[in-house]
């Protein structure tokens, strides 16, 4: 399948564009079709998104061929579990791309905001937003909810973000409309802010921790050795918080005898975040050093 991606403004009259911004765009386009081949044929085929000749003259135009490989073996595929019909490059990009109920037009139907209602009718997935209603289906919504595709379709269209690029528009081959999305309408197309869920409930445990700095600010955390790392760590301790404000003496190297919990997040981006919380300070031990007089 040949599919063109192009950009047009006044920045662009002469067929010039930012290298970052280029690749961030072909990047994105790679993306894009790769998450949605991953969700919707659950990785049993593999796209190769390839640039395909010179960029044209005229705006700023890039001619892509999209190749499909089956992953699984043919006797695999012909058994019962793996007959479902898999969908090829033309289908994805006009799940993606055309249709009534594509993801493109999803988007701009949305425009950021929030659905009041969605249900099932007839095998289609039917969002109402007040009055206005938006005809889709189960495969779109599952595109729709995968956040490394949107943040990918989000970098094909981010030279909208600049100055001087004011159209982008796909075309795929053999198709006689074409998918645009205007300077103003580039806010619809951005991914959402990663969301994080906790992926196992809390660890306490008790321990001492050097204290290398102390804040009475962001929250009271305060940064801290464990004698493997360092961290920061928010104090819960109210009574301890309260010994704090009446002046009892802290300093760098005093150690706490702590109960600590330990919570774990994991995004979108498939990236860890830790965070600690310091529930009660058992003990407060100033560290002195003696010398031995046989030392």
């Amino acid at each position: 399948m040949n599919l063109q991606l192009i950009y047009d403004g006044d920045g662009l009259k002469n067929h010039e564009i930012n290298p970052r911004e280029l690749s961030s765009a072909i990047l994105g386009l790679d993306g894009l079709l790769n998450e949605a081949n991953k969700t919707l044929n659950l990785g049993k085929t593999k796209i190769q998104v390839k640039v395909k000749s010179n960029l044209e003259a005229g705006s700023f135009k890039i001619n892509f061929r999209i190749d499909q490989n089956i992953i699984d073996k043919v006797s695999d595929l012909l058994t019962s579990q793996n007959a479902e019909a898999l969908i090829n490059a033309s289908e994805l990009a006009a799940i993606i791309f055309g249709g009534a109920g594509c993801l493109w037009k999803l988007l701009k139907f949305l425009k950021n905001r929030k659905p009041t209602k969605k249900y099932t009718k007839d095998n289609l997935v039917i969002i109402e937003i007040d009055d206005e209603i938006f005809e889709t289906n189960e495969q779109v919504i599952k595109l729709y909810e995968n956040w490394q595709l949107r943040k990918s379709l989000e970098e094909m269209v981010s030279p909208l973000g600049k100055n001087g690029v004011d159209l982008c528009v796909i075309k795929p081959e053999n198709c006689q409309d074409f998918f645009d999305v205007k300077k103003h309408e580039f806010e619809y197309f951005k991914c959402p802010p990663a969301k994080e869920v906790m992926i196992e409930e809390p660890v306490k445990f008790n321990t001492n921790l050097n204290i290398i700095s102390l804040s009475f600010k962001d929250k009271n955390k305060w940064y801290v050795n464990d004698g493997q790392s360092s961290f920061y760590a928010t104090i819960e301790d109210l009574d301890f918080l309260r010994r704090v404000d009446e002046n009892e003496e802290f300093r760098k190297g005093d150690i706490l005898r702590v109960l600590i919990r330990r919570e774990q997040f994991l995004n979108e981006e498939q990236k860890l975040r830790t965070e600690y919380f310091i529930e009660n300070v058992n003990e407060h031990k100033k560290p002195h050093q003696q010398l031995s007089l046989f030392y």
